[in-house]
């Protein structure tokens, strides 16, 4: 468990895992060696930001693969067989047509891209964020768990959980459970958040929230999205935080591999 994005220097100060963005193939062995000295788990994307993945027509799988071919060729299979590298980001969001020039990504292209990070690294796993009502109908083989966190505004929290691990039900997926900490408060958290008008959460709701997920019986990891130092070491969430890792410390060990 750990909040995404953890600046490197910042590997070990209590988290066991983390997601990163991979930049270029110096600064991606820098920060994987950092980890595996922490001992941290960590969750890669090779691809960034959809801005970089799309066209005038929408996604482009052409596009995505030549953003994974820039490490096709780095040697991460250390790191993936001790355990350091958990698994690989292919997407976030594909069902959001924000993202993609008024369409959205269909179940084909996420398949495609799951298999061809198979390719490449074989024993990586691969997870997705969205929802898992989108993935319903599709056939997806070379994917493993699916990413989703919770934020205030979806509502109750045990209807949000009821929907989401419902709908992935049949899917045969792992789940990547996680609470957006810094944008997804409610208003009387007290709290301002980083977006405009958004509040983070507050230390009762991290517990809360987060206590929820660990309930669950088939969680594979848990992220908190994301890091910043400022509000991770305010005393009542630095405190919250801890709850939730002792929470993590003691969860069932549960792959994700699906």
């Amino acid at each position: 468990m750990g909040p995404t994005h953890i600046p490197s220097a910042e590997f070990g100060d209590g988290f066991s895992g983390t997601q990163i963005t991979a930049l270029v193939a110096s600064c991606l062995l820098a920060d994987l060696e950092a980890a595996r000295r922490a001992n941290l788990r960590v969750f890669i994307s090779f691809t960034g930001n959809e801005q970089f993945l799309r066209d005038e027509n929408g996604f482009s799988l052409t596009k995505w693969k030549q953003r994974v071919d820039r490490f096709r060729n780095v040697d991460l299979t250390s790191y993936i067989s001790d355990g350091t590298i958990l698994a690989h980001l292919i997407m976030d969001e594909p069902a959001d047509p924000n993202n993609w020039n008024g369409k959205v990504v269909s179940h084909s292209d996420i398949e495609a891209m799951a298999e061809y990070s198979k390719e490449v690294w074989p024993t990586m796993l691969v997870y997705i964020r969205t929802w898992p009502e989108y993935l319903k109908g599709g056939q997806f083989p070379h994917l493993d768990a699916v990413w989703f966190h919770y934020l205030d505004r979806w509502g109750d929290i045990d209807s949000f959980l009821a929907k989401h691990l419902g709908d992935l039900r049949g899917l045969g997926l792992k789940v990547i459970g996680g609470l957006n900490v810094l944008n997804g408060g409610s208003k009387s958290s007290g709290i301002p958040g980083k977006g405009s008008g958004k509040n983070a959460m507050s230390a009762e709701e991290i517990r809360t929230w987060g206590g929820k997920f660990f309930a669950q019986p088939d969680l594979c990891a848990f992220l908190l999205w994301e890091y910043d130092a400022g509000y991770l070491a305010r005393p009542d969430i630095k405190a919250a935080v801890e709850e939730l890792a002792e929470k993590a410390r003691n969860y069932p060990k549960n792959s994700c591999a699906r």
